[in-house]
């Protein structure tokens, strides 16, 4: 895993994590991903050495694509690493991302590295932060993280506002006039309605979607979220073709608690299935077990099948029967 980023910084990838930084510690233990704002420069070379260490597209279902919002996983050692990749920097309904930035390619500079991943330096995050808190409390369907509040206050215990401003100026242009009641607003302290109506309608430069066509997308996203989870599916599935293998032991050999793990383990960030292949009644369909019913009842013309042609047939046509029955299940 540190191939990856230590690559990065080799080939001068503009790059870094822009949200969550607190992520970043836990990221090499798996079970976490890495929120990270990559140029859209550069994104060919980004996806090459992605690749190259052995990352997977995810690919969402439809209608929770977006534009310019990419999925890389690496499942490795029983853990999983997950890169959420903005090659725009994208923000607002946790659902919608209605917002659209095009940052100056300068905020790249504005990086640290920690365990070789470049972060935001504090004053980028001040800036990202506070823009996203002042949006999420303008919407009607959204959630805002104490833990994005906490951060904030931390962040602004000591910093120079000027230069947030600046980078305000870079993320949305317009915006930077308004930087100590932006902060205000996002840190819950009073500001007057006027300037929060200012502010929101420098904002609106940045919205892609407004009104009906908003609500519609929201309600679409929220519907298709209910019909995976009736049927147990993830919202991203593998780009191009699945892997499929199979655990095979004998009784009591720890079968069940090896898929089970496994299962639970890649169904966390991507569509997975589990298939039992075993023979056992609960397994069977409706006309398997009708032929399982068929053989119950045939065995009676076991001790006879080598006297008796009639009880030959009978006994092994039930066999038949509930074996071709089971082949199909498995098919299925």
């Amino acid at each position: 895993m540190d191939n990856l980023f230590n690559q990065l910084i080799k080939e001068d990838v503009c790059y870094f994590v822009w949200k969550d930084t607190d992520k970043v510690r836990n990221f090499f233990d798996g079970n976490a991903e890495l929120d990270l704002l990559v140029s859209s420069l550069q994104k060919g070379k980004f996806e090459e050495l992605v690749y190259k260490n052995g990352f997977i597209p995810l690919k969402l279902v439809d209608p929770l694509k977006l534009e310019g919002v990419n999925h890389y996983i690496k499942f490795e050692h029983g853990k999983y690493f997950h890169l959420h990749v903005y090659y725009e920097l994208i923000t607002g309904n946790h659902y919608v991302k209605e917002y659209h930035f095009l940052p100056d390619e300068g905020i790249f500079d504005n990086f640290v590295c920690e365990n070789d991943i470049k972060v935001v330096n504090n004053e980028v995050e001040i800036a990202f932060i506070s823009i996203r808190l002042f949006i999420k409390g303008t919407l009607i369907f959204s959630k805002i993280k104490e833990s994005e509040k906490k951060r904030l206050q931390e962040l602004t215990k000591n910093y120079n506002v000027e230069n947030v401003s600046k980078i305000i100026g870079k993320i949305a242009p317009g915006v930077e006039e308004s930087t100590k009641e932006l902060l205000n607003i996002s840190l819950g302290r009073i500001v007057s309605k006027e300037i929060k109506k200012t502010i929101k309608e420098r904002f609106e430069n940045f919205k892609r979607l407004n009104g009906l066509k908003f609500v519609t997308t929201y309600l679409k996203i929220r519907f298709n979220l209910i019909m995976l989870r009736l049927h147990r599916s993830s919202n991203k599935t593998l780009s191009g073709r699945g892997i499929s293998f199979a655990i095979l032991g004998s009784d009591g050999s720890g079968k069940t608690t090896i898929t089970s793990s496994l299962f639970k383990q890649y169904s966390a960030k991507t569509s997975s299935r589990k298939f039992y292949l075993g023979s056992n009644f609960r397994t069977y369909s409706i006309i398997t077990r009708f032929y399982y019913f068929n053989y119950y009842f045939a065995r009676v013309f076991s001790p006879l099948k080598e006297k008796y042609s009639v009880a030959w047939f009978l006994y092994y046509n039930a066999v038949s029967l509930l074996e071709l029955g089971k082949a199909k299940d498995r098919e299925k």
